[in-house]
């Protein structure tokens, strides 16, 4: 496991990101076309704790981590690179 934690070193951020990010966007193309609706799914309040635990772990992930994304080393960017440089 600590192979696999140093492998995605500078990714871990995107990775929890998209494993959040990429059903809600599913669910919103299949809300436009009108197959399912979405509190059928999630029924109030838990939409909104959802979001919450969301928001909260990408937070809580961006605190822990150490470099710039995809950079594999603790190393500061140089001043002049920008993010997705």
């Amino acid at each position: 496991m600590k192979w696999l934690w140093e492998k995605a070193k500078g990714w871990k951020t995107v990775i929890v990101g998209t494993f959040f990010g990429l059903p809600l966007v599913l669910l919103e193309i299949v809300e436009q076309f009108n197959l399912v609706d979405p509190a059928s799914i999630l029924p109030e309040p838990w939409g909104q704790r959802v979001a919450l635990v969301m928001a909260v772990s990408m937070i809580l992930l961006r605190l822990i981590t150490t470099g710039p994304v995809g950079a594999k080393g603790d190393e500061e960017p140089d001043s002049d690179v920008k993010a997705g440089d």
